[in-house]
């Protein structure tokens, strides 16, 4: 009895320690797997092909929901100046050429995009597998890095001119068109992971009243249910435009910031969308919108 309990203990122990040198083993052969990668030459290689993209005939009908009224209310004055210098901005392009998508460059680091191509932004997100971007046309495109079909297009603003995205990051664009209309889009996900162009502050509303196109253009999302807008009417006039949808109901408020006439080189909100910045020449003005 002695004897056997002795072999099955021998036995035991030298199964444990083969066990250990096999383990040791292993975490060897993955640690060489993981640093290999480090002693090869960098390569960039294309995983996939996409097909290129063909935009059929822009067509104003259908576009777009009826024009929503806002309401007017005061705002507060500037609070602090400084001088800086800029570039002049860009003009818009009148034309709509539309190259493949795997030429089309990402979008500019600018909150205001305007129509020099294309495409006003694009979009990849690598997880979900899906492209997204919005062409010239005021359509809301998607279509997945597998190059399966595109998904159906979304008309969400008929011919728009500028396209301005939320400071903070926020998947939010501001379209408005040569009428001086406006509407916000964005992009959700459905269940099977694919993009859902929606608008969630309702359909287009008047910026201008007097139906001119807009200036320049600047947008904050600070909070899911409340947006600010500003923009720089034809006769120079600045107003902000404050978005909520807090009650469960669509709401906006118009308020009128600068008088006509004002040279404006550049405006931006702050990603909260408290502080809006005015650029003219070289005096830059602070103001704080009061809702």
């Amino acid at each position: 009895m002695r004897r056997a309990t002795d072999r099955l203990t021998r036995v035991v122990v030298s199964g444990g320690g083969l066990l250990v040198l096999f383990a040791l083993l292993l975490i060897f052969c993955y640690l060489l797997w993981a640093v290999l990668p480090l002693f090869r030459a960098p390569a960039v290689g294309g995983a996939t092909t996409l097909a290129s993209y063909q935009a059929p005939p822009a067509s104003s009908s259908n576009m777009s929901a009826p024009a929503a009224n806002v309401s007017v209310s005061p705002l507060a004055g500037p609070t602090s100046s400084s001088s800086v210098s800029v570039s002049p901005a860009a003009t818009p392009a009148s034309s709509c050429v539309v190259p493949p998508w795997s030429s089309i460059p990402p979008a500019s680091q600018d909150d205001e995009l305007q129509a020099n191509g294309a495409l006003f932004t694009l979009a990849v997100d690598a997880t979900s597998g899906w492209t997204w971007a919005i062409d010239c046309a005021g359509r809301g495109l998607a279509r997945p890095l597998n190059g399966a079909d595109a998904a159906d297009q979304v008309a969400l603003l008929a011919q728009p001119t500028h396209v301005a995205r939320a400071s903070g990051g926020q998947p939010l664009y501001w379209l408005t068109n040569a009428s001086g209309q406006g509407i916000l889009a964005r992009v959700d996900s459905a269940a099977d992971g694919a993009p859902l162009w929606v608008r969630p502050f309702g359909g287009v509303q008047v910026i201008d009243p007097a139906r001119r196109p807009l200036r320049r253009t600047a947008m904050a999302y600070p909070y899911a249910e409340r947006a600010v807008a500003a923009a720089q009417l034809a006769d120079g006039q600045v107003v902000v435009l404050h978005y909520s949808t807090a009650a469960g109901t669509e709401t906006v408020q118009r308020q009128p910031l600068t008088s006509a006439g004002q040279e404006v080189d550049r405006l931006l909100l702050s990603p909260d969308g408290r502080l809006l910045y005015l650029l003219s020449g070289s005096q830059l003005s602070l103001w704080r919108p009061v809702r």
